[in-house]
């Protein structure tokens, strides 16, 4: 990761508001703005993968072209029962602020052990 990174620098997201992906339960979710920061990180980041995956490091990557910058709320945890009351506690906070990436994690999920955070890199100034 700190090879891909190596010349990304810190850049800033500009939030759309606040989203819901309906599925077998409501995925709610802060949006991001897709601009030529973020594309050019999501580029390197996929490059990244890419190798990873052609030197045998990972397998089944496949670039998601249908992806959404998003900060993920709720996902297996909500429901559309009580979706209203989720979105009615959340109404007043700001989701079109902006904030700066200067970090980048990654990690390692699996259903039986979930998350494990495998490195962290920071980002240029």
């Amino acid at each position: 990761l700190e090879v891909a990174l190596r010349n990304a620098r810190r850049f800033t997201i500009w939030g759309r508001g606040l989203g819901v992906f309906v599925s077998n339960t409501p995925v709610v979710h802060i949006r991001w703005n897709v601009d030529e920061s973020l594309n050019e990180f999501s580029r390197q980041i996929s490059a990244y993968l890419v190798n990873a995956q052609n030197q045998g490091v990972i397998s089944s990557y496949s670039q998601d072209l249908n992806w959404v910058p998003k900060t993920t709320l709720g996902f297996e945890d909500t429901s559309y029962e009580h979706l209203s009351g989720i979105i009615g506690s959340i109404k007043d906070i700001e989701f079109d602020g902006s904030m700066e990436v200067d970090s980048v994690s990654l990690y390692e999920y699996s259903v039986l052990h979930g998350e494990k955070r495998l490195n962290t890199v920071s980002l240029k100034s």
